[in-house]
């Protein structure tokens, strides 16, 4: 679906979507509580419907209600269930270790994309060191891979610089194990944030979990709670750096107190208004760094260095140098220093261009938000991807004033 996005300025409220990473973690708690959950506030965007899925192949009973789910939480399956993760990495690296404690059989996971292609070496090296059924069949970026076993408990030691995915997965994980286990993380972690949302979501279903010296365990049993999603500070992270270039927009529904890392778009857009060259380290929220990006570009007449931008690369597409493509396209004075982009920023972008999304959702929208302060239209050439996160973005941009056909 290709769309052409004009100069335009939004104005009016929106209602921030409820957190996609949050949905994902309330989803799987209640599914693997004991008793019936009632999760409201969801947005049921391409990713969350796999992570649904996803625990309806592990046996637990999802039934729609408005504006939510009831959710019965599964005692367990008899194996061979084959889950449909579609491109969302969370739900493959959220469920392949609760897949395995589930079952002692064997648990297929497709999907599409380039979701094959994203890194998994924590888990086969973890699996493999176990004795269990790690069969990875992936090719050209579609996902096909087989495990088998009951993982257990134990002492897990992961990288925490790869992706805090995975670590999610292992607490997930844990209180199913027959045998008490920990999670030892052996880096430094990136994304601390999520996890940080991981251990809240479980403490709302009954199991606490604590850290010392980056040694995490987990106590209690999934218990069964009604819970309301949040908004989502990622997607609202699109209509701040809107304002930023000239719209006016005031966006409701989002926690102050919220642990979600991509809560830093609001003071980060507040230094950018400063003088003078600025550089900013993305390492701990990397999701909002492209749009971010965008507004950068608009910083007439300063320097903004972003760094820390390596974990960009394994995204939906590589999003370093999407990023880099999209800014250049529109012209931008943008140079790139291995995983740095340097921004001098301008009045306008010129605009004009056929840019791609990269079927990535993120870039896509950043795209959008681009067009807003150009002097000439932009056309992204396929847009619904941005179904995978925020399936109202466009209905509400055009709904704000946006101009877009």
């Amino acid at each position: 679906m290709s769309v052409v996005f004009f100069p335009s300025r939004l104005t009016g409220e929106v209602k921030a979507p409820p957190s996609k990473s949050m949905a994902h973690r309330a989803v799987i708690c209640a599914a693997l509580a004991d008793g019936t959950s009632r999760i409201t506030g969801v947005a049921e965007s391409d990713d969350v419907l796999a992570t649904l899925g996803a625990v309806r192949a592990f046996g637990a009973d999802v039934v729609g209600i408005d504006g939510g789910f009831e959710i019965t939480g599964t005692r367990g399956f008899g194996g061979g269930a084959v889950v449909d993760c579609a491109e969302s990495g969370s739900t493959l690296r959220f469920c392949v270790p609760i897949a395995a404690q589930l079952t002692d059989g064997v648990c297929r996971f497709v999907g599409r994309g380039r979701l094959g292609a994203r890194p998994m070496t924590e888990y086969e090296r973890v699996w493999r060191e176990r004795g269990l059924t790690y069969e990875d069949r992936s090719r050209g970026g579609a996902l096909d891979l087989t495990v088998g076993g009951r993982l257990g408990g134990g002492e897990f030691a992961l990288r925490g610089d790869i992706s805090s995915q995975f670590l999610s997965g292992i607490l997930f994980a844990l209180p199913l194990a027959r045998e008490s286990g920990s999670l030892r993380v052996t880096t430094a972690l990136s994304s601390r944030a999520y996890l940080d949302m991981t251990a809240e979501q479980m403490a709302l279903f009954g199991v606490t979990v604590e850290e010392k010296d980056r040694v995490f365990t987990v106590s209690g049993d999934y218990r069964a709670a009604d819970h309301e999603v949040e908004g989502d500070w990622s997607q609202a992270a699109f209509f701040a750096v809107a304002n930023e270039i000239g719209s006016d927009v005031r966006i409701t529904g989002l926690r102050s107190d919220s642990l979600q890392g991509d809560k830093a778009i609001a003071e980060m857009l507040t230094a950018l208004r400063s003088d003078g060259d600025l550089a900013f380290d993305g390492e701990q929220c990397p999701d909002i760094m492209p749009v971010f990006a965008v507004a950068c570009a608009y910083r007439e007449g300063r320097v903004t260095r972003l760094k820390g931008l390596s974990r960009l690369k394994i995204k939906e597409c590589d999003r370093l140098e999407a990023t880099y493509a999209l800014l250049s396209a529109l012209g931008a004075d943008i140079r790139r220093e291995g995983d740095d982009l340097i921004i001098k920023g301008v009045k306008k972008l010129k605009g004009g261009a056929a840019v791609s999304s990269y079927r990535d959702h993120r870039m896509a929208m950043s795209a959008a938000i681009a067009a807003l302060g150009c002097e000439r239209p932009v056309e992204v050439d396929d847009c619904s991807c941005m179904s995978k996160s925020y399936p109202d973005f466009l209905r509400q941009y055009t709904r704000l004033g946006g101009k877009a056909i």
